[in-house]
């Protein structure tokens, strides 16, 4: 069974990320996600550990910051999920 991005929580991932008010957003292995400074955060912190935290200056430092490249970490995010590459926090 392939792992997304929550689907119905896809848009809205795009959203917050493309806002730039965040500076990381945390994601477990079954495609949830938070940011990491909120109380969903705190709650599923607490039961299981994200497999990945990315820090968006980090990420966008690498890369340009567009729709499209939202859109390209959405996909890498997905594979690493589905197991089709390491699990790197850095990405």
């Amino acid at each position: 069974m392939e792992v997304d991005l929550e689907l119905q929580a896809k848009d809205l991932f795009k959203e917050v990320i493309w806002d730039g008010n965040v500076e990381q957003i945390a994601i477990w292995l079954d495609g949830d996600w938070s940011v990491t400074s909120t109380v969903h955060f705190d709650e599923r912190n607490k039961a299981d550990e994200p497999v990945m935290v990315l820090n968006l200056r980090d990420v966008f430092a690498k890369i340009d910051f567009s729709f499209d490249t939202i859109e390209e970490l959405i996909n890498k995010i997905e594979n690493i999920l589905n197991g089709h590459g390491p699990i790197d926090v850095k990405l």
